[in-house]
Order: structure tokens, then sequence, then C-alpha cells
């Protein structure tokens, strides 16, 4: 719709609320982060604006770590140095 209006947009993809697995200091991206939005150009700020038509019900949800989240951390810690080191 905007470009049809004249005004340059873009999609862009990638990844919203991300875990931060603090064992290791790195967050953890999976399939259900993905996301996509649509952003248009701000001539007068010179600038990239972001609209996000997606309802907030749809977009992917960041889950609060309680003592499961850590130990489920913990364990795909664990699973990820067994492959790495061990099997490969």
């Amino acid at each position: 719709m905007l470009r049809s209006q004249g005004i340059p947009a873009r999609l862009v993809t990638g990844y919203l609320n991300t875990e931060y697995n603090p064992l290791e200091g790195y967050h953890i991206v999976r399939n259900s982060n993905a996301h996509a939005w649509v952003e248009a150009w701000d001539a007068e700020q010179e600038r990239w604006q972001v609209f996000d038509p997606t309802p907030a019900g749809g977009r992917p949800l960041l889950e609060e770590v309680n003592v499961l989240g850590w130990a489920r951390q913990g364990w795909e810690e664990l699973v990820f140095y067994w492959d790495r080191y061990v099997l490969g």
C-alpha cells in the first residue's frame, strides 16, 4: 500500500523476544521468535520508520525465565556441549 502511494517501503524479517541465557551470556533464538514487519522511509527525519501491523496477540512472546526455564537452559547447554565436544 505504501509503495502505491509513492512512499519507499520494505518488508523486514527478523526475530522478536529472544531468550537470554545468563549461564553463557548469549541469546537463544527459536523458530517461534521469527517475525516480519514493514518499514517506510521518513524523508523528513531521513530514517526508516517501523510499522508493525501485527496485533500484540500475534507477536512472539517474551517468556519469563523461572526455575523450569533455568533447568531447560542448563539441559540445552549440556546437550550443546555433548554434541560439539563429544560427538563432534
